[in-house]
């Protein structure tokens, strides 16, 4: 599978700083993937939830581990749902065993979707 998109997903680790408080350490990755819409189904299944789905990033697993914030072109994402592709019947052959679906909304400064206080 070729990829015609690049992320950065953002993870964290935890150290001690000089005086002995933990900080939170951003470790941001670059990642080629393919984004595309959410399905119509998702949005509104997503929305009940709270949600306010954005974009659905699809990428293979082993680059993934577990981050749940990226960068989309700039933009900040928080990453609410994942989905590990199973093989599928032979007629819809897109699905990939290798691959992870991510699907994101936007990130606010507040939190991670408007909706939620």
């Amino acid at each position: 599978m070729y990829f015609a998109d690049e992320i950065t997903l953002i993870g964290y680790e935890s150290n001690q700083d000089e005086s002995g408080n933990w900080v939170n350490t951003p470790i941001k990755s670059n990642i080629f993937c393919n984004v595309g819409s959410v399905s119509g189904a998702e949005f509104h299944r997503a929305g009940q939830s709270g949600f306010r789905p954005s974009a659905m990033v699809t990428m293979r697993k082993c680059d993934y581990n577990r981050q749940e914030e990226a960068l989309i072109n700039g933009e900040e994402m928080h990453i609410y749902r994942t989905y590990n592709q199973q093989s599928r019947a032979q007629h819809q052959a897109a699905a990939n065993p290798d691959m992870v679906e991510l699907y994101m909304e936007y990130k606010l400064k507040n939190g991670p979707s408007e909706n939620k206080a």
